[in-house]
């Protein structure tokens, strides 16, 4: 895949936005958390826990994310958010 394709999205988002420019700022919204007692983090605006990033852990690394946002699915998850 060539680079400009991995910087745009094409059809989600408007013209010329990479993909950085995309969640530029949100980041801070995640928070480290246990979901279904492993490590994961909880994406939370305006209060309320939008995303959930499940994480593979293999050895040291991150081997995988599996993004969920689908509320019904979340709330079927046991969330706790850690504090830093």
């Amino acid at each position: 895949m060539s680079e400009a394709k991995l910087r745009r999205v094409r059809g989600l988002y408007p013209r010329r936005q990479t993909l950085p420019e995309t969640f530029k700022g949100r980041a801070r919204a995640a928070k480290p958390a246990l979901v279904d007692g492993a490590l994961a983090l909880a994406v939370i605006f305006g209060g309320q826990l939008r995303i959930v990033l499940r994480l593979t852990i293999s050895g040291d690394r991150i081997a995988a994310v599996e993004a969920v946002a689908d509320a019904a699915q979340i709330a079927e998850f046991d969330v706790e958010v850690l504090e830093r």
